[in-house]
C-alpha cells in the first residue's frame, strides 16, 4: 500500500468516517481543518503539510475531471473549488536543507538498509561508505577508480570541479571501517574500472542511490506503521553530508578542520596563492575522531 493511500486511511477514513459518508462537493474547509488539526496537534508538523498537498491533489484531480471538456460523460463529483486551497501551508515545517540523521538514525540506516527489498549490497556499501568517509559528495565519491584508491597510505584521491578552473584534488584519509567496505566489494568490482559499479560500463549513477533511499524511508514508514508509531520523516542522499557534517561536531572537530575533511572552499589570499598542503595531518586526526564516534553510535 503506498504511502498516500496508508496516510489518507489512518488520518482520514478512519480518523473522520462521518467525513466518508459525505460527497466531494459537500466537503467544506472546515472538514478540511479539523483532519489536518489533529494531525498537527499530536505534533507530525511536517508530516501535516504533507497530508494537506494528498488532500490537495486529490480535489484537484476531480476539479480537472469534472471541467475537462474533452472528456466524455457528465460530471462525476460536482465540484465548484478545492476546499483545501483555502488552507494555507505551515511553512516554518518545511525548512529546506536543514534535514541530517540523528544518531539513532544513522544507526537505524546502517543497520535496516540490508533489508530493504530492491536495495543491493552495492548500494548498501556505498551508503556506508559515504557515512564512513564524514559526509564525502557522492557524485566525486561515485567518479573515484580503484586507482584513486590507495589503501597501503589509506588515502582516496577525489577530484572536485567546483569553481573556476582545473579541478582540485581532495585526498580523504580512509579508516579501516571505510577500507573494509571497499574490501567487501572487490570479489565483485576489481576488475571493473570504479568500485562502485553494476556493469562495469560506468560507475553507479547517483539517482540509484537516490531510488536506494526513497526505499528506505518507505521501508521505515511501513514498520512504523505496523508498530503503530510516528513515520519518520524522509531525507535524501545529499542529507548525508550533512549528516557527516553534525557528526563532526558532535565529535568535537573543529570548523576548519571539518571543512578541509569535507572539501569546503577555503578562502584568503594565503590559502589561495600559497597553501598547497592538502592538511592530511589535521585530516586525519578529524576523521579518527569521527570514527571513533560512530563507533559509539553503532555499537549503542
Amino acid at each position: 500500500m503506498s504511502e498516500v493511500k496508508r496516510s489518507t486511511k489512518r488520518d482520514v477514513t478512519e480518523s473522520f468516517p462521518s467525513f466518508c459518508s459525505k460527497k466531494a462537493r459537500d466537503i467544506t474547509p472546515d472538514d478540511i481543518v479539523s483532519i489536518l488539526s489533529k494531525v498537527y496537534q499530536r505534533g507530525a508538523k511536517t508530516y501535516t503539510n504533507r497530508l494537506r498537498s494528498y488532500l490537495h491533489a486529490a480535489f484537484a484531480y476531480g476539479l480537472k475531471a469534472d471541467y475537462d471538456f474533452a472528456r466524455p460523460g457528465e460530471k462525476r463529483f460536482g465540484l465548484s473549488m478545492n476546499p483545501v486551497a483555502l488552507i494555507p501551508k505551515q511553512g516554518q515545517h518545511e525548512k529546506a536543507g536543514d534535514r541530517y540523521l540523528d544518531h539513532t538514525e544513522v544507526k537505524l540506516l546502517w543497520n535496516e538498509l540490508p533489508k530493504v527489498e530492491k536495495v543491493g549490497c552495492l548500494i548498501v556499501a556505498l551508503t556506508r561508505f559515504l557515512i564512513a568517509t564524514a559526509g564525502q559528495r557522492p557524485k566525486q565519491l561515485l567518479r573515484a577508480t580503484w586507482k584513486d584508491y590507495d589503501l597501503k597510505k589509506q588515502t582516496a584521491t577525489l577530484l572536485d570541479p567546483k569553481g573556476q578552473g582545473a579541478p582540485r584534488k581532495h585526498v580523504v584519509p580512509l579508516t579501516r571501517r571505510a577500507i573494509a567496505i571497499l574490501e567487501s566489494v572487490r570479489p565483485i568490482t576489481g576488475e571493473y574500472q570504479w568500485p562502485f559499479s553494476t556493469h562495469g560500463k560506468c560507475p553507479i549513477y547517483v539517482d540509484s542511490l537516490t531510488t536506494a533511499v526513497s526505499r528506505y524511508c518507505q521501508h521505515m514508514n511501513t514498520k512504523a506503521i505496523k508498530a503503530h508509531k510516528e513515520p519518520p520523516s524522509h531525507f535524501s542522499p545529499r542529507d548525508l553530508r550533512r549528516t557527516g557534517k553534525n557528526l563532526l561536531i558532535d565529535a568535537g572537530v573543529n570548523r576548519e578542520s571539518r571543512n578541509l575533511l569535507q572539501s569546503h572552499a577555503q578562502t584568503g589570499i594565503d590559502i589561495t596563492h600559497y597553501d598547497r598542503s592538502d592538511h592530511m595531518n589535521e585530516k586525519r586526526k578529524a576523521i579518527s575522531k569521527y570514527d571513533r564516534l560512530l563507533t559509539k553510535i553503532l555499537k549503542d
